[in-house]
């Protein structure tokens, strides 16, 4: 599941183990957010990762831990960056930004950037798979594009499509 919640008791686990072993924990919202409530302040994480403005309003509000901007805020240009770090700490730059546009950024502020990995490009609401193919799951399903890229899609256990980066 890609953005399921998890039970408070793993949640703090999960921090109290990371700072037994040095490491800072953030815990990361989720992206699709009907109602802001339970953001787990109480856990005492280093921080959290923000991808939902709502979420990061609430956090703002609440002068909860420190707040780091997530990719899914599509932070590609200084104004954006900017206006967002008066509410973060650092942003993570949209993963569509060139070399050269990532090198040009860091001087208006902290940033940070993802360098691989198969992370989410979309997230629908809607079953969109299972509009698609009614009860079949046994498929791997995925998009191509016109340049032949080929972009997994998922979905969680509450039905949430999820297309995946194709590289």
């Amino acid at each position: 599941n890609f953005e399921s919640e998890i039970d408070a008791d793993d949640l703090r686990y999960a921090i109290e183990y990371g700072k037994k072993k040095g490491v800072r924990v953030f815990i990361s919202t989720a992206r699709i957010v009907k109602e802001v409530k339970n953001l787990r302040t109480d856990l005492a994480p280093d921080g959290f990762l923000v991808a939902n403005l709502g979420v990061l309003y609430s956090l703002h509000r609440s002068g909860a831990a420190p707040v780091i901007i997530d990719y899914p805020l599509n932070v590609f240009n200084v104004i954006t960056m900017e206006y967002l770090l008066n509410y973060g700490q650092r942003v993570t730059l949209s993963p569509e930004l060139t070399l050269t546009e990532i090198k040009n950024l860091p001087r208006f502020g902290s940033t940070e950037c993802i360098v691989h990995g198969l992370f989410p490009l979309m997230v629908s609401e809607h079953g969109l798979v299972e509009g698609l193919f009614p009860g079949d799951r046994t498929h791997d399903i995925c998009l191509k594009d016109e340049k032949g890229f080929v972009f997994p899609v998922k979905t969680d256990s509450r039905g949430r499509t999820y297309i995946m980066n194709s590289r």
